[in-house]
């Protein structure tokens, strides 16, 4: 895989404050994750804002990152990243959910979400996970749009999602993932009321991320994980590392993005639904869960969300 334009990512940083863009390069030289994937997610998800709080969910900080999903990726990872004390003090419920006993010790781990640092080291992790877990599932090369897709219906209904593209690019999406489609109509339908084919949102997703970074791993970090290079295993036409644009990493579900402009030009992004009243996404990507392609996201107005 290859890193990103150089060029590409200047846009962006040249309107982040130099610390953000700092902690962001951190991060990116750690964990490979590429910087301009993260750039751009950063400036979807809050305008560069490491304070940045939804109004209508619990994502906070310059990621989004929800409640559930931030405890995950804390206890997941946070070790590496000097919070291995606060790791330790999280625990997960027979449900999978996490939580920590504490109150006091609860409020202290959320509060980090606001650590532009920190939260870029579990944006990159992030990208990380969900990558890993759709190159086992879907195989081929995982890029933006891809990890886009992991945000906006979780790695499981991304995974659903982009076999079914595989297998059949044609077939209508919503019958697919009903349960997405019905929250989510204004992607899975035109304006006319009719059901869009995996390939035909899969293509706007793709267009929408149009100059940026094809691979989310820079070539040195790719080829230290083994990543494989090519993008036959679609089975659909076309060069997909020339159609990546911006992501996001979390809406109010999970992170995940560069991920994020919207899909198409009525697709609204994570904040955006957040300004506009939408619900909280927990079971999205931004909530660290991993998604089956149920509701990651509240009805969209006119998409969305790692």
């Amino acid at each position: 895989m290859r890193a990103s334009d150089p060029s590409q990512s200047k846009g962006v940083a040249a309107n982040a404050p130099k610390a953000i863009q700092a902690a962001v390069r951190l991060a990116s030289d750690k964990t490979g994750v590429d910087f301009s994937y993260l750039m751009a997610k950063a400036a979807q998800e809050s305008s560069f804002d490491p304070e940045a709080k939804a109004s209508t969910s619990s994502a906070t900080g310059l990621y989004q990152f929800t409640e559930g999903t931030w405890l995950n990726m804390v206890e997941r990872h946070g070790a590496q990243y000097g919070m291995g004390k606060q790791a330790a003090q999280i625990q997960q419920r027979s449900d999978g959910t996490p939580y920590v006993q504490d109150p006091q010790v609860r409020r202290d781990i959320l509060d980090m979400r606001k650590d532009p640092k920190l939260s870029a080291y579990l944006a990159a992790e992030f990208a990380r996970d969900n990558q890993t877990q759709l190159e086992q599932t879907v195989g081929g090369e995982i890029g933006s749009t891809e990890l886009y897709m992991a945000h906006f219906l979780g790695a499981g209904g991304a995974g659903k999602f982009l076999n079914g593209m595989k297998q059949n690019p044609a077939q209508s999406a919503a019958a697919l993932l009903p349960e997405a489609a019905a929250a989510n109509r204004n992607v899975f339908y035109d304006k006319s009321g009719k059901a869009l084919s995996v390939g035909q949102i899969y293509d706007r997703f793709a267009a929408k991320f149009d100059g940026a970074s094809g691979s989310v791993m820079t070539a040195s970090a790719a080829g230290a994980i083994g990543a494989p290079t090519s993008r036959s295993a679609w089975g659909v036409d076309g060069d997909f590392r020339k159609n990546f644009a911006r992501t996001s990493t979390g809406g109010t579900g999970e992170p995940t993005s560069l991920f994020t402009v919207m899909v198409l030009s009525q697709l609204s992004t994570p904040k955006d639904e957040a300004s506009k009243g939408g619900a909280d996404k927990e079971d999205g990507t931004r909530n660290g869960s991993r998604g089956n392609g149920k509701v990651m996201s509240a009805p969209l107005p006119s998409l969305g969300a790692a």
